[in-house]
Parts: C-alpha cells; structure tokens; sequence
C-alpha cells in the first residue's frame, strides 16, 4: 500500500494574514504633502497679486500727482515769467481750439502779472485737480484757482484744461 499525502485543507473565511493591513509606501503621506504646498502656493500667488496690484495702484495715483503738479507749475511759471506763448502750448487740444495763441498771448498781457504762486493738494476724482493760491501784482489778496488737468494721449503729458475759482 502506498500512502497519498493529502495537502491541507485551504485557509478559510476566518483566517488571519501575517500582518493586520498591507504595507504603505507612503504614497498616502506624499500626495497630502503635494496638496498643501499646491495650496500654500496658490494662497502666496493671490496675496502676491493683490499686495502688487494695491502697490501699483499706490504709486500710479503718485505718478499722477507729481505729473500734474509738475505740469501746473511749468504753466504757471510761464505765465510769470511772460513766457506767453509757451504757457500756451500747455493747453489741451480743447482749450487750443477755443482760443488762438495770439488772442492767449493779448489776454494774459492785459492781466496783472502772477507774482507768486503755490500749489494745493492734487486730487483725483474723476478730473485731475490742483488747487492754486496766485498773487498778482497790485493785488494784495490772493486768487484761489483750481486748475484742471487732462493727459494728453499723444504725449501722455499733462495739460491744463480750464480753471474754475
């Protein structure tokens, strides 16, 4: 007689693997590392834009002011001086349509001279504005004026555009 060896029955429903869960290589560990710094850059790139966007707001409303205020005293430095004509060209293209330089020229000559002049705070709402204090001569008051500033598109320098006080 010979003997058969019989394997061992399989291992059923209630047997327990070696270990309790399978190994990890750590892709879980990894993929949350990826998603936080996806979203720790994605938080820097929107502060980044916000903080560049306020800043170049910030220093354009600057550009603009100096600009103005720089435009404003050339004008009104040509006036003083007598320098007519080209205070003139300093006018945009609609008050150049409204006056000839001529007519420009006769009518600050029949004025009192600007002796002295300063100027205000520029503002921006909508208009380009900067208020100036003028003293002419044989005035012993001063004139209060705001000037009227408007972005020539040619040159992108400022003109004076009409004055109201």
């Amino acid at each position: 007689m010979t003997t058969v060896s019989v394997p061992p029955p399989p291992a059923g429903p209630g047997v327990q693997p070696p270990f309790v869960a399978p190994p990890t290589d750590g892709a879980r560990r990894r993929r949350w590392i990826g998603i936080s710094a996806a979203i720790g850059a994605l938080v820097l790139l929107c502060v980044g834009g916000v903080g560049g966007f306020v800043g170049l707001s910030v220093l354009g409303a600057r550009v603009i002011r100096d600009e103005a205020a720089q435009a404003v005293t050339a004008y009104l430095s040509d006036l003083r001086d007598g320098q007519f004509g080209r205070a003139w060209t300093r006018l945009c293209p609609d008050q150049k349509q409204r006056v000839s330089s001529a007519e420009f020229v006769s009518a600050q000559q029949a004025q009192p001279r600007i002796t002295q002049f300063s100027l205000g705070e520029v503002a921006i709402s909508p208009d380009v504005t900067v208020p100036a204090t003028i003293t002419r001569t044989g005035s012993s008051a001063p004139q209060h004026v705001t000037v009227v500033m408007a972005q020539n598109e040619q040159t992108s320098e400022y003109e004076e555009c009409g004055q109201t006080g």
